[in-house]
Formats: structure tokens, sequence, C-alpha cells
């Protein structure tokens, strides 16, 4: 009976320093750290919230824990703590890849960041053609000027519409192609709808002092 107790009270020692071991091993086995970034690229100078999070296997958060960021590019964005997690801001043009380590455990998560240039803002767009009035037949090409707000000219995507597809049809790139008698309205639009710009043109059959010419011979 004696001999019974020893090995119980050995079998609970062993459970008792088997759970106390150092470094937190015993959550290294159950837990799992999680970076969540609130989105993925960033602008140059946009901000976005990051949560770090360690919990266990079934998703029970474990509030003690201790983190460390490493930013290996602080000159693309910065990593600063604000309430209980973290704000990232993009600074210049690049890529990161931000390193997360929780001290107590060892666990680490290291996520990607991309930092993009802002989109210019595009204050007007013009429609340029070489003329407003073609033959049944023809092919023409349309271009877009964009500019900003301080009237310089910028490269944005544009896309292209035609409003009576049935006169003149145009692609993506801007191709043209005039198909029946009539009017339409070419319309090259920035984004879905924010800025546009647009021009007349006619389709005709044929053009004036083109038809049938009588001569008289004395």
């Amino acid at each position: 009976m004696q001999s019974r107790r020893a090995g119980v009270a050995l079998i609970l020692l062993a459970l008792l320093f088997g759970g106390c071991g150092g470094g937190g091993g015993g959550i290294t086995q159950t837990a799992q750290l999680q970076v969540l970034l609130e989105r993925n690229p960033l602008e140059v100078n946009s901000t976005a919230s990051m949560e770090v999070r360690l919990v266990r296997a079934d998703g029970t958060p474990l509030t003690e824990a201790d983190y460390e960021i490493i930013n290996p590019a602080p000159l693309v964005l910065s990593v600063s703590p604000a309430g209980g997690g973290y704000v990232v801001r993009g600074l210049s043009q690049g890529t990161a890849r931000i390193r997360v380590r929780e001290r107590r455990t060892g666990l680490e998560r290291e996520i990607e960041v991309s930092v993009v240039q802002t989109p210019p803002t595009v204050a007007r767009i013009e429609v340029i053609a070489e003329r407003t009035v073609f033959l049944i037949g023809e092919r023409t090409t349309f271009r877009a000027m964009a500019y900003d707000d301080n009237g310089n000219p910028i490269e944005v995507p544009v896309r292209w519409f035609s409003s009576n597809t049935v006169v003149m049809g145009i692609n993506t790139s801007g191709v043209a192609e005039a198909r029946a008698e009539g009017r339409a309205t070419i319309t090259a639009r920035w984004r879905d709808g924010d800025i546009s710009g647009s021009v007349e043109v006619e389709v005709r059959s044929n053009l004036p002092g083109s038809g049938n010419v009588g001569v008289i011979i004395e």
C-alpha cells in the first residue's frame, strides 16, 4: 500500500513539473500566433491596423503574451503600438516582411506588406480625335489625355464607351469602327464614372461633294 502511494506521488510531481516547464514549452505545443493586417497593399502615407493574437488550438485567446515586432525596412513602412494592437504606415513604395515574435513561447509569424504609390487625382479628361466625320467602314483610334488639378498631363487607364454601337463601335484600346449612318458619342471614362471626356462623331455613307457629278461637253 505504501509503495502504491509513493507511485501516485511521483506521478503527481511529474505532472506538476511538466506543466511548469520554462519558456512556455507547454503553451508552445498548443498555441498559435495570428497576425491580422487590415488591408494589403498600403498606399504611401496611408495607415492600416494590425492585430496580433496568441490563441490556443481551440481559438481561446491567451492574454499573457509579450510580442516583439521586427521591421527590416523602416524606410518603406513603420509599425507603432496603438491601444491593444499596432498601426502600420506606408512611407515609400516597396515591400517589407514584418516578423512578429512572441518572446515567452518563441512562436514567430512573418507577413509581407507592399506599399504602392497613391493613385493620381484626375481633374479632367479630354478625348482627342483626328476628325469627327467618318465614312461607313472606316476605322480610327481615339486617344484620351488626363490632367490633374494643376493642369499637368498624367497617364491613367480609361475605359471606352460608345453611346450608339450600331453607328460606331469601339474596343478597350480606343480603336473604333464606323458601321452605319448616324451620330454617336465616344466617351473615355476614368474608374467608374468619376471623371470622363467625350466627343460626338457622325458616320455617313458618303462625304459632301463625293457623289455623282454630271459633266456637260459642248
